[in-house]
């Protein structure tokens, strides 16, 4: 009987040991790797839960801040409403660094079908957040195309606090679809 609920218990662990197996394997050959950025399909052909284990390890305070911030940009692979309540979310990291790779990303991810929602987000990081995760805010607004982030762009162009400044005037200028400011 001892024989067999061993040999059960220890059963028990083989599947977890594989998926931690598997798991350090995603973190270093995917999170890891500086050299190369996978493809959607690439990443789904070494595991099919990938969106699960990019989100898991972008909270994961474990991890390097790199792996973090590349589990972040990943997650552009999947520009749906999922990843983008999971940008959200993490606008509310604890850790700037995080925070600003999650508002850039929210950004340029779903700057082409833009609305008011993802302005207003982006506006209050501006607001409330660090300068260094408002500046980022900045930035993400270039990819932004939506009539909102124009005007705000041209607001803090004029009346920003000065680095805010240059950053709204330079994305103006490089702004996906409008022109310019005469």
């Amino acid at each position: 009987m001892s024989r067999w609920l061993l040999v059960t218990t220890l059963l028990c662990f083989v599947p977890l040991t594989a998926w931690a197996q598997t798991n350090a394997s995603f973190e270093a050959d995917v999170l890891g790797a500086y050299d190369t950025v996978p493809t959607r399909t690439s990443l789904e052909a070494q595991c099919g839960d990938v969106r699960d284990r990019l989100e898991s390890a972008a909270t994961n305070r474990s991890l390097t801040l790199y792996a973090r911030h590349r589990a972040i940009t990943l997650t552009s692979w999947y520009p749906d409403s999922r990843t983008r309540g999971f940008l959200a979310d993490l606008l509310d990291d604890t850790n700037p660094e995080i925070r600003r790779m999650a508002v850039y990303t929210l950004g340029r991810s779903f700057g082409r079908q833009a609305d008011a929602l993802l302005v207003a987000q982006l506006a209050g990081v501006i607001e409330r957040d660090t300068r260094l995760v408002a500046q980022w805010a900045v930035r993400a607004l270039r990819w932004v195309d939506h009539e909102d982030a124009v005007r705000l762009l041209a607001a803090l162009a004029n009346d920003g606090e000065e680095r805010l400044a240059v950053l709204a005037r330079r994305a103006i200028r490089d702004h996906v679809t409008m022109t310019p400011a005469q």
